[in-house]
């Protein structure tokens, strides 16, 4: 019913086509009468789509849950005392924190896997998801 551009300067990897059709089905499934009416009844306009409704998530909330765009925006070091994690956890908070220290608070996770990936003995995967779990448990809050 609907579809999506994406552009990007390399090509798109498959999960990243993966995720644009989820994203369309998710879509299609919530706002399907209004796609179809879009533009006799409701005349263009794509507000239509942020409006929360009880049956309907917005669709900024659509976007956020299916490609997690919030990752992607500057982070910050948030509060720690009294929480535990595992010590490999601990480690990429530090370099968190250092980082942090080193561009006046602000870090950005991509920068921050780098530099775990370079300084930490750790596979990708044990990164991603040790930066993932401080998100989640705001150790590290988005500005």
């Amino acid at each position: 019913m609907i579809w999506v551009s994406l552009i990007l300067n390399e090509k798109p990897i498959p999960f990243t086509r993966e995720l644009l059709g989820f994203f369309c089905s998710v879509f299609e499934e919530q706002y399907g009468q209004e796609i179809k009416n879009l533009y006799n009844h409701f005349q263009g306009d794509i507000s239509i789509f942020r409006k929360n409704k009880k049956s309907k998530e917005n669709i900024d909330l659509i976007v956020e849950e299916v490609f997690h765009l919030s990752l992607t925006y500057p982070h910050k070091i948030g509060p720690s005392k009294g929480k535990k994690i595992s010590s490999n956890t601990k480690k990429v908070f530090e370099l968190a924190k250092s980082m942090a220290n080193k561009t006046k608070g602000k870090i950005f996770l991509s920068d921050l896997f780098i530099e775990a990936i370079k300084s930490l003995e750790y596979e990708n995967n044990e990164i991603a998801n040790a930066i993932f779990y401080l998100v989640q448990k705001d150790f590290l809050l988005q500005i």
